[in-house]
């Protein structure tokens, strides 16, 4: 129930401070690829697929993302 809880607070920001939520929170996403890298490649490589072929993906913009999450 928490991560449900979590979701629908994160959709309650506004679009500025979801960016930088999700900048804070890259480097513990990063964390998790370098445990188990493969099995993260299993679960999340369809999802990002999926939203990376979807109309008005900005690449430019989830590049710059994770970017800025090294530089922490």
């Amino acid at each position: 129930m928490l991560l449900d809880e979590l979701v629908q607070e994160f959709n309650q920001l506004s679009e500025e401070e979801q960016k930088s939520f999700l900048t804070r929170i890259m480097p513990a996403v990063r964390r998790l690829f370098l445990n188990d890298p493969r099995r993260m490649m299993e679960e999340m490589m369809p999802f990002c697929q999926e939203m990376m072929s979807k109309p008005g993906c900005d690449m430019s913009g989830m590049m710059e993302m994770m970017s800025a999450s090294k530089k922490r």
